[in-house]
């Protein structure tokens, strides 16, 4: 299923990612994020919980390399 992010503090726009229903059903209980959806990779998880899109994550705080 595709679920829509909160809106993302940076660019101020929604985000989308695919879940299992399982999972958001989990999530949405207060299921941990990792074992609601342990395929999805930091980016993602991030998206879900504050909506904030890696590319403006990096804008707002550099990238690892920095």
């Amino acid at each position: 299923m595709t679920v829509t992010t909160p809106r993302c503090q940076m660019c101020k726009q929604h985000g989308e990612v695919q879940v299992d229903e399982r999972g958001w059903a989990m999530f949405q209980l207060g299921a941990n994020i990792l074992d609601a959806f342990p395929g999805l990779d930091a980016d993602q998880r991030e998206l879900l919980i504050t909506g904030t899109h890696a590319h403006c994550w990096e804008r707002m705080f550099g990238s690892e390399e920095e």
